[in-house]
This record gives C-alpha cells, structure tokens and sequence, in this order.
C-alpha cells in the first residue's frame, strides 16, 4: 500500500520519544536536522546518476553519517510517497512538481525508531 504524506516542517523538542506510526515520525524527520542525525545510519548506503558516460548509469556506495550534511534536502513543495518495502521497511519517494528532481529515501525499523539506511538521488 502506498500512501501519500505532506512534506512539512515541524519544530520539535531534541529528546523526544520517537513517534508512534511512521506518517508523524516522517513529518519529525522532515523539518528537524538533529532529529534526521540520530535517526540516521552510522553507515548510509548512497546511489546516485552518473551523467558523464554515453550513457547515465547508478552508482552506489557507502557514507558515513559523518560526511551527510544536515539537514538532507527536501523540497517544497514537493510530492511525498511511502510505501512500505518490507516488514520493517518503508521507502519514501520525493519528488519535486514539474521537475526531474527525485530522492528516495529508505528506513529501516530498528526498535524503537525508524532509521534512514539508504539514500538514492535519481537526478538525470
């Protein structure tokens, strides 16, 4: 099942709880740089178009969180997709309106949170 989510900023206290469902842990981790930082992965893995060849082609690698500025970009506005890939996981698609922009964003359920463990920028 998919569904679709508003991408909004939300100001919130540093230490809280993590959210009960996904939707309001999405709408945390949207609009809060250090609340992105501990839900993070140590270790991020990182896919994006490489445009210098004939022909684009995806690379991927690993990132440590220390080398991911903060806060990760997202647009707005922009169109937010979830759906879930897994019993503990949930992809999140964002795409900017009339545009090639495209991230997808994949979290892993690590109780008692969520955590983002792969990045992948789909920019032609």
């Amino acid at each position: 099942m998919t569904m679709w989510l508003p991408l909004l900023a939300v100001a919130t206290a540093g230490n809280a709880a993590c959210p009960a469902d996904f939707p309001a842990f999405w709408r945390r981790f949207a609009g809060d740089a250090a609340f992105q930082r501990r839900h993070t992965a140590a270790t991020l893995d990182v896919s994006w178009m490489d445009n210098d060849g004939p022909l684009p082609r995806e690379v991927h690698g690993r990132r440590r969180m220390r080398a991911v500025h903060f806060p990760l970009e997202l647009p707005a506005p922009a169109d937010v997709r979830v759906t879930p890939t897994g019993k503990s996981r949930i992809m999140v698609t964002i795409t900017k309106p009339d545009t090639d922009w495209q991230i997808r964003l994949t979290f892993r359920r690590d109780p008692p949170c969520w955590r983002l463990v792969r990045h992948a920028d789909d920019l032609l």
